[in-house]
């Protein structure tokens, strides 16, 4: 059987695999970005921003994601992280200090059809993380195609209590489309 190559070389079956590698090896770590407040300098919040711990077959986080999305593997990769950055906020007791947690989050696994709806508030509920403490970043790293199931999926976070912010609002493809649906 001939395996999928890319585009511009690679091959496709190889990426996929590295990246469960990567999730199921537990090589993922999170690191905490302090975020300031303007007005009083104090932490506002921490960005919780995913690293890799050891050498990789992919030469930065960028890379990482940019693959997982071209190999489906998108959701998984993005609901690792997400209760990577949760659980360790709470051993780091981010939480305990009053501060927000910033979490990015992929707009293709809010349209994923095989994104089940609650991953999200399962993890919270399993590390007692305050819903009302977490900001759920989403990345514009590409356009949105599906409006109706993207509104549908932040209207549900928003109802259960999380904030929603754009991340790098301006830099990829979100723009006023996007504002207009946070």
């Amino acid at each position: 059987m001939r395996e999928e190559q890319y585009e511009n070389g690679g091959n496709r079956a190889h990426d996929r695999q590295a990246i469960l590698d990567l999730i199921d090896g537990n090589n993922l770590t999170v690191h905490f970005q302090p975020i300031f407040s303007a007005s009083d300098g104090r932490v506002y919040g921490y960005e919780a921003l995913t690293r890799m711990k050891q050498s990789s077959p992919f030469a930065s986080i960028s890379e990482l994601f940019q693959k997982a999305k071209q190999t489906e593997t998108i959701s998984s990769l993005d609901v690792h992280c997400r209760e990577n950055a949760i659980s360790q906020a709470v051993a780091q007791g981010v939480q305990d200090r009053g501060a927000f947690l910033f979490i990015n989050i992929c707009r293709e696994t809010l349209v994923d059809s095989a994104h089940r709806d609650g991953l999200t508030d399962e993890c919270v509920e399993r590390w007692g993380f305050k819903k009302e403490r977490i900001i759920l970043e989403i990345t514009e790293e590409s356009a949105i195609e599906k409006f109706t199931i993207f509104k549908r999926a932040v209207d549900y976070h928003r109802k259960k209590g999380y904030k929603i912010a754009i991340d790098d609002f301006g830099a990829g493809y979100g723009g006023m489309k996007m504002l207009s649906i946070i």
